[in-house]
């Protein structure tokens, strides 16, 4: 058994921000895991879904291909608010490739022997900036699992900014 009341925040945020100029090739990877079970006010930065809504936006300057994809898939049980969002900013002019990926998984389900009373609010952001000119490759992947039982509200947000000159090809895909 597990008894929890009157818990009130933990918060904790990451910014990756790079800026390249005349880069070959860039390659990032966030993997974030958290499993919490009744926990009361959880503010993180690349902790990751429950609550994502996903956001595509690309401008792009002379650009040969770009090819995006989205696929949303939530699992939960006896959850009473799930908001999620992400959001994905690609500007590029002249550049030679970037394929960004995303999969998130949420799994959420109920425990028996756990009592929590004023259990509140997960809020998890993700921001990643990239900034590169003459850049050949860019390949950033990011895999979050949150895997959460009874839990009133998530608020989680995932926004991830590349900024790119002289880009061909644009790929992106987003799981959740």
């Amino acid at each position: 058994m597990i008894t929890t009341s009157q818990v009130d925040m933990i918060t904790s945020s990451q910014v990756d921000v790079i800026t390249t100029s005349h880069v070959d090739m860039i390659t990032t990877s966030h993997v974030d895991m958290i499993t919490t079970c009744q926990a009361d006010l959880i503010t993180t930065s690349q902790a990751d879904i429950i609550t994502t809504s996903q956001v595509d936006m690309i401008t792009t300057s002379q650009v040969d291909m770009i090819t995006t994809s989205q696929v949303d898939m939530i699992t939960t049980s006896h959850v009473d608010m799930i908001t999620t969002s992400q959001a994905d900013m690609i500007t590029t002019s002249h550049v030679d490739r970037i394929t960004t990926s995303q999969v998130d998984m949420i799994t959420t389900s109920q425990v028996d022997m756990i009592t929590t009373s004023q259990v509140d609010v997960i809020t998890t952001s993700q921001v990643d900036v990239i900034t590169t000119s003459q850049i050949d490759v860019i390949t950033t992947s990011q895999v979050d699992v949150i895997t959460t039982s009874q839990i009133d509200v998530i608020t989680t947000s995932q926004v991830d900014v590349i900024t790119t000159s002289q880009i061909d090809v644009i790929t992106t895909s987003q799981v959740d």
